[in-house]
């Protein structure tokens, strides 16, 4: 939180303060916890960083719709994946260029794809999908959160066999 806090306040964002308001668009008929994820999202940001959050509902046509609008409608959004198989490959292979996402990385593409299709040790596979998310990656002399080459960029929050990606912090 101190990290994120930092950013902020180094961005001319002291405790939120002055920054815009964010709407949060998420996709309707989901269920109680779904709902209630998002807004806890919300009220999170909210409380520690001193940053408004609206959520915004959409039935699940206007969202899709607008998710994969070029560029994307959706600036700041929340939806679900479920893993079609338990892989790394399987959740990581969602942020790599042509995917439901403005975002796209060459080397990021290049990390996640060579991983995948990996054929040996175990443990040095999962070390390679960790070099995707982990920051590995520079451009413009800055090192980049998650691989990724922008000031913006898709959070990744996942937990997959032995990979770990926390929240992405760009700058």
């Amino acid at each position: 939180m101190a990290a994120a806090k930092a950013l902020l306040a180094d961005a001319g964002y002291p405790d939120g303060e002055g920054f815009p308001s964010l709407v949060l668009k998420t996709v309707s008929g989901r269920g109680a916890l779904y709902d209630s994820t998002a807004e806890a999202y919300g009220s999170m940001l909210n409380e520690h960083l001193g940053i408004d959050v609206e959520i915004q509902t959409l039935d699940s046509q206007a969202y899709y719709a607008a998710m994969n609008a070029k560029p994307t409608e959706i600036d700041f959004g929340f939806i679900s994946y479920g893993m079609d198989y338990f892989d790394p490959s399987n959740m990581l292979g969602v942020w790599t260029t042509g995917g439901r996402h403005p975002w796209s990385n060459e080397e990021y593409d290049n990390l996640v794809n060579e991983a995948t299709t990996f054929l040996g040790d175990a443990d040095e596979r999962i070390a390679m999908f960790q070099e995707a998310v982990s920051g590995g990656i520079e451009v413009g002399g800055q090192r980049r959160c998650g691989g990724r080459g922008h000031d913006t960029c898709p959070i990744v929050s996942l937990s997959l066999s032995r990979v770990s990606a926390g929240v992405c912090q760009c700058g």
